[in-house]
């Protein structure tokens, strides 16, 4: 494996153990889950800046690493959750709640094996890589912590509410700045507690974690959510259709899109998992194309060629992954004026952001489409590949790793990588249109 951006040897290699969700596979197969994509990227990026890698997980997981723990089958795994395989890693909690006794099985058989196989091959000072919503994750940390073990726990990829762990990477101001909000407003309550109550509110749990408002951490890190580019087209030929990207729920934005569409007289695609009846109201138009959850060589193809990806959620998108994936195809991305999107999306430059509801604004936005370079767009997705992400991941891991050894509490500033990034060449082949490859620069469908 190759990165462009560190190819000197990694002098100070750390060791990390990195477990996968006991409730989906990190593969491409499950494109629907971010976690499970969230987790093979992390993999290969402590990979590709040379650091040794020990996984726990399934053995159809695709992760770069140096050993592969096997943690349980993958029967034992559609016996707890029937209808992820169909879903491309879906869970819908309805459905699953129809099997409480096998996701309470499949949760301790994950806990008491990854714990098992952890603990026979940590060493004081490794790292440790967690996305706690997995329930199995946080019961096996919460065994781990309580054992006080030599090792630094790095909460990843942060785009939730909840997180607790002394180390943690937030994907966007957004969720960072909403959880420095909230462990500021603990600290106040937490002050008012007696003693004996202070004991007992202690623990890896995020309303029990807080932090002074004068002395904010200087331990934790924002680095967005990384993209393997080998998973998207930039194309810069489009078709005449919308793309709605995303789970079918009205706090995603599946209304307003459909409007747009309608008043647009334009063919709107609905790529997720949902009931459009019962979000909608009424069953789709002629105009309104339903494909449910898609695997990655639909999805790869569905964003190359929309002219625009519509992510109008009302709920605050910590970061907002179909808005980048519509940068990386070269495809517009028209946003909420809200939460993660205010990080990634410049409106007028690399896309549009309007207000939830705005139907007007959207319809401007649609009407404005060609006034978007496609090679701004795909310029400004690059900075999310995990080429890129890895230097930033390793810079801050190596600072921790300092930090831990020398108990130096010197302040961690992170560069400014857009600035970075402005010295950077690109390698020719993530900037070519694939419509214009081999065909002397000229488009084709």
């Amino acid at each position: 494996m190759m990165n462009p951006f560190f190819q000197q040897p990694n002098e100070n290699p750390l060791t990390c153990h990195v477990f996968c969700l006991d409730n989906v596979p990190a593969n491409s197969y499950y494109s629907v889950s971010p976690f499970a994509q969230k987790v093979r990227n992390l993999c290969w990026m402590l990979k590709s800046t040379g650091n040794h890698v020990t996984y726990y997980g399934y053995e159809s997981c695709e992760v770069e690493c140096d050993e592969k723990v096997i943690i349980a089958s993958e029967d034992l795994l559609f016996q707890a959750y029937p209808h992820i395989h169909s879903g491309k890693g879906h869970i819908d909690l309805n459905k699953e709640r129809e099997n409480p006794k096998g996701i309470e099985y499949l949760e301790k058989k994950w806990t008491l094996a990854t714990g098992f196989e952890f603990r026979k091959r940590y060493k004081p000072g490794d790292f440790v890589f967690w996305m706690l919503p997995g329930c199995g994750q946080r019961h096996l940390y919460y065994e781990l912590e309580a054992e006080n073990l030599p090792v630094r726990h790095i909460e990843a990829g942060i785009g939730y509410i909840g997180a607790c762990l002394p180390y943690k990477v937030f994907v966007s101001s957004f969720i960072r700045d909403f959880h420095y909000g909230i462990y500021q407003s603990n600290k106040r309550w937490y002050e008012t507690l007696d003693e004996a109550s202070k004991e007992i509110k202690r623990g890896p749990h995020y309303l029990y974690t807080y932090i002074d408002a004068e002395q904010p951490p200087t331990h934790d890190a924002l680095i967005p959510i990384p993209f393997d580019l080998s998973q998207f087209d930039f194309r810069i030929q489009k078709e005449d259709y919308l793309l709605y990207l995303a789970r079918i729920l009205t706090g995603k934005g599946i209304r307003e899109a459909v409007e747009i569409a309608e008043r647009m007289n334009m063919k709107l695609v609905v790529a997720g998992p949902g009931d459009f009846q019962d979000q909608v109201g009424r069953k789709p138009s002629k105009n309104i194309e339903i494909l449910g959850p898609v695997g990655p060589k639909e999805r790869r193809d569905l964003l190359s060629r929309a002219k625009a990806v519509l992510s109008l959620s009302a709920v605050f998108e910590t970061f907002g992954q179909a808005a980048v994936e519509a940068l990386l195809s070269g495809t517009v991305p028209i946003t909420a004026n809200s939460g993660g999107f205010l990080d990634t999306i410049q409106s007028g430059y690399n896309g549009y952001r309007i207000r939830y509801s705005n139907i007007e604004a959207g319809i401007h936005a649609v009407e404005n489409l060609d006034k978007i370079d496609p090679f701004a767009l795909r310029d400004s997705g690059l900075r999310y590949s995990r080429e890129w992400i890895a230097l930033q991941y390793n810079e801050y891991l190596q600072y921790i790793d300092h930090k831990f050894k020398d108990n130096n509490e010197k302040p961690f500033f992170e560069q400014d990588w857009s600035d970075r990034q402005k010295e950077i060449q690109w390698p020719e082949q993530w900037i070519v249109p694939v419509d214009q490859k081999n065909n002397g620069g000229k488009n084709v469908p």
